[in-house]
């Protein structure tokens, strides 16, 4: 049996960064030149938070991503149902898991810190605010440690989640990530930082 793709997560931040050079686009590319080829990827965005689960169904679909830019690789995305629980997003993710099997990658992006109220906008750097700091400490420590439960009941995880995760579209495609990953599974982060000081960066792969 071949090895299973990795489920990946990335903190995709500002979508100016679809456009722009910067590093975390060229850590996103090294991402890409370092996995394994895919025979298709299945993306689950947090820009594609609808009433309903569906997937697309076009064969040429607008958005190229920057971890394979040649468009060579097919890629699908799911929708993430607004009226769903957060462990529904989570037995999903599971559900997708043989996927990685068949040589698919699963893609989720978002960000695990997202509160664009305290966001520094105008391209102003400002270091991260202490709340987003703890609460991303708080989410690695339980993914190092193989702890589903506190992270998909993310609320549970203290007051720092209500400034992390004011909304949930952006943080519940980790949660099909962290489904998709086998038990025991040892993760990495191979991009960090946080954007404006309320954005994080953070990228979580499995395999």
């Amino acid at each position: 049996m071949s090895t299973p793709l990795p489920a990946l997560f990335l903190g995709h931040g500002n979508p100016m960064n679809a456009l722009h050079e910067n590093a975390w686009t060229r850590a996103w590319a090294a991402i890409g030149t370092a996995l394994p080829r895919p025979r298709a990827v299945l993306a689950v965005s947090a820009h594609w938070y609808v009433p309903f689960t569906a997937v697309t169904a076009m064969a040429s679909p607008r958005t190229i991503k920057h971890v394979f830019p040649d468009a060579s690789v097919p890629v699908a995305q799911l929708s993430i149902d607004e009226t769903r629980a957060a462990d529904f997003h989570h037995e999903l993710g599971a559900r997708l898991r043989p996927l990685r099997d068949e040589g698919v990658l699963i893609l989720g992006s978002g960000d695990i810190v997202h509160n664009l109220h305290a966001y520094a906008w105008g391209g102003h750097p400002r270091e991260p605010y202490d709340w987003a700091t703890r609460f991303e400490a708080r989410v690695r420590e339980r993914l190092e440690a193989g702890e589903h439960a506190p992270l998909i009941d993310y609320g549970s995880l203290g007051k720092d989640a209500l400034l992390s995760v004011p909304t949930p579209e952006h943080y519940l495609p980790l949660l099909y990530v962290l489904g998709a990953s086998f038990p025991g599974e040892p993760v990495t982060f191979p991009v960090d930082g946080v954007d404006g000081g309320s954005v994080s960066m953070l990228a979580v792969q499995f395999g």
